[in-house]
């Protein structure tokens, strides 16, 4: 799911604060996943990927689903919900807070590029 690095310095800068905010961001998932029920090994697979459109997106290294599964319940067992986590305010401060950091590098490298 990931893009290779470009290889233009500005795109570098985005590239490399993207990859920061997700590896803030995949923690909390992990965590939120673990707070909803899912089994250890499953929320280890859980991960937030910078994609090659220059977004962020979750990513399951697992078979997907076992993860809709999870998230949406089957037959014998009921949901075990993460993502609506996210787009409730606190999810989406603690995303913003993530981003903004990351951020902050992004602005250093910049700066540098340009002095």
């Amino acid at each position: 799911m990931r893009q290779g690095r470009c290889e233009v310095p500005g795109y570098q800068a985005v590239d490399t604060a993207l990859d920061q905010a997700a590896s803030r961001l995949t923690p909390a998932f992990q965590n939120r996943a673990l707070e909803a029920g899912w089994p250890e090994e499953a929320a280890a697979r859980l991960r937030m990927v910078r994609t090659e459109h220059g977004t962020l997106a979750l990513d399951y290294t697992g078979d997907k689903s076992e993860a809709e599964d999870l998230e949406y319940g089957t037959t014998s067992s009921g949901p075990r919900p993460i993502l609506t986590t996210f787009v409730k305010p606190e999810g989406r401060q603690m995303m913003r807070q993530a981003m903004l950091e990351s951020m902050d590098g992004f602005h250093d490298q910049i700066q540098r590029l340009f002095s």
